[in-house]
């Protein structure tokens, strides 16, 4: 499933235009707009321009993203050199102050229909990790590219990628991340690689396995604990995991049902017994 989502195609499941937001421009004639949202905490809108007598969504005449708080557009692409993209976004941001609920709603319906769709559809070998307690790849879970690089950063002249990995069980609070973080490639295709259990909370972090020396792992975390960019993109990922792990949990009683011993390992992954870790929270 794509991030985003279709406000009218996907939940309304509506062909009926007229229910969509519509303005005309001298020269180009009366225009559709397509309103596309994801489940993260942006606060954006993607909207895609379209002629009203042209039903292929995949030319739109002009895109771009509307946060609909501040007001800004950002990555505008103009498909047509006739368009006027200034005067369309000041007719957005005109409506957006007249209707201040219109872009909210619908976002937060389009978050609401993401996370169930997702959680319902989950692949048997995710639920029965969730169930065992592993950490699981934010891109299996997204359906995105195997090994699909959630964020790419430099240090000491190379370069490295890192893979993501959450605890989706919803009642476990651990704040935390299993990074993956190799430089120049694939983990199969590359020796230079390190695993790390990060707690965004508190910062602290646990090596679970590396290729490299301690004192150069731990070099290349500060980098990254000082990285508002990254530590903002594996909170939104986190955040993302749990909401999805709570929808999978109602659509699939029996995970619920597995018995922890307080002196097993706490199925979050920390390490720490149960009774020390997530039974109190």
């Amino acid at each position: 499933m794509s991030e985003m989502i279709n406000y009218f195609r996907d939940i309304e499941k509506s062909l009926d235009r007229n229910k969509q937001l519509a303005f005309e421009q001298i020269g180009v004639g009366k225009l559709i707009v397509e309103e596309y949202y994801c489940i993260s905490k942006c606060n954006e809108v993607r909207l895609d321009f379209l002629p009203a007598d042209d039903s292929n969504l995949d030319n739109p005449l002009l895109t771009f993203r509307y946060n609909f708080d501040s007001m800004d557009a950002t990555n505008i692409i103009v498909n047509d050199h006739r368009f006027n993209s200034n005067l369309m976004i000041m007719n957005i941001s005109n409506f957006n102050n007249r209707n201040k609920e219109y872009f909210m709603n619908h976002y937060e319906e389009a978050k609401k229909y993401g996370v169930k769709q997702l959680g319902s559809k989950l692949s048997y070998e995710i639920k029965r990790s969730m169930n065992e307690g592993t950490c699981i790849l934010y891109s299996d879970v997204f359906n995105t590219s195997d090994y699909q690089a959630t964020y790419q950063f430099k240090h000491s002249g190379d370069v490295y990628s890192i893979i993501d990995a959450y605890c989706m069980d919803p009642n476990c609070l651990c704040n935390e991340v299993l990074l993956y973080i190799m430089k120049n490639g694939e983990p199969e295709e590359n020796d230079d690689v390190f695993i790390v259990r990060y707690n965004f909370n508190d910062h602290t972090t646990v090596i679970e396995e590396s290729s490299i020396v301690s004192e150069r792992v731990d070099s290349i975390m500060q980098g990254l604990k000082n990285d508002e960019n990254f530590i903002a993109i594996i909170k939104e990922h986190y955040h993302h995991m749990k909401l999805i792990g709570q929808e999978a949990f109602k659509f699939n009683e029996p995970l619920r049902k597995k018995k922890i011993g307080r002196n097993d390992p706490c199925p979050c992954g920390s390490g720490k017994k149960y009774k020390k870790c997530c039974e109190s929270l």
